[in-house]
């Protein structure tokens, strides 16, 4: 393959140009095209610098007087003026938990049961949970407001979020009515234990509870005693099921019984002292 090296002009060609002897250039130079020599003479005379103008300078803005100041005194100026004021009260760290009001008009935080007002039973409320209050919204109105408690499995009540027919159980606890029917009879006691372990909350079988107390105004307590250990026996869990034995003399068949009948004594029996 051939190789085409590119020609240089001479020093005499381009002397010989400028110097106005331009008509014997190509014929020193003829392997150059015609503005080679041109452009070339241009290139070391210094023409190609005078085809282009000089850059302008920058002319330098003044300044700001802003720039000079130190970063206290532009903090003064600018930002301090646009500040607003500090709450009240520190930043407290808070999460939300979106929960439905259960049937006994309460709340589940961490294993903890918070009362809210009953008419919002079913209904979706927003807690603000921190570290030592526990706060109900509805439709971003806060709605009840409670110190948050540390243990598990246990119930904060307002008495004003109970309906009146349930505000007369406030006072109990299920330790209370386990002893109260203990005065009763072993087999109440059982019966009461029973009844509130089965509900998913302790308060919701105060009612039943209570109601089996009042039976024994009309029964007396050696009939509810045996009655309750009737129910025991069939799985019954309501105060109805109970006076239905009442009614129907089911229970004369315990009361036969001798009444140092240890039956009931054995290890699923535990007592008052568990709900304490």
């Amino acid at each position: 393959m051939r190789t085409v090296r590119p020609v240089v002009p001479t020093r005499a060609a381009v002397d010989g140009f400028i110097q106005g002897k331009g008509r014997g250039c190509r014929a020193n130079c003829p392997a150059l095209g015609p503005g080679a020599a041109t452009q070339s003479a241009l290139l070391l005379s210094g023409g190609a610098e005078r085809r282009h103008p000089p850059a302008r300078r920058r002319t330098q803005r003044p300044p700001d007087a802003r720039l000079r100041l130190q970063p206290a005194e532009l903090f003064a100026e600018i930002d301090r003026p646009k500040l607003g004021e500090l709450p009240d009260q520190p930043y407290v760290f808070a999460r939300w938990k979106r929960c439905r009001v259960a049937p006994d008009y309460h709340v589940e935080v961490d294993g903890h049961w918070y009362s809210t007002p009953y008419r919002l039973i079913r209904e979706l409320v927003d807690v603000r949970v921190a570290d030592k209050t526990v706060e109900v919204f509805h439709k971003g109105q806060r709605i009840a407001s409670h110190a948050r408690a540390p243990n598990r499995r246990g119930h904060t009540t307002v008495a004003d979020h109970m309906p009146s027919a349930h505000r007369r159980y406030g006072k109990w606890t299920p330790g209370e009515l386990i002893a109260a029917g203990e005065r009763i009879g072993l087999s109440t006691a059982a019966f009461f234990q029973t009844v509130i372990a089965d509900r998913p909350h302790p308060e919701q079988g105060f009612r039943t509870c209570l109601g089996i107390l009042s039976l024994t105004k009309s029964y007396g307590n050696a009939r509810v005693d045996a009655a309750c250990q009737r129910g025991i026996l069939i799985q019954a869990r309501s105060v109805a099921s109970i006076r239905s034995i009442l009614k129907n003399g089911l229970d004369r068949a315990f009361l036969d019984e001798t009444p140092d009948h240890q039956s009931l004594r054995h290890g699923n029996i535990r007592g008052q002292g568990y709900f304490h």
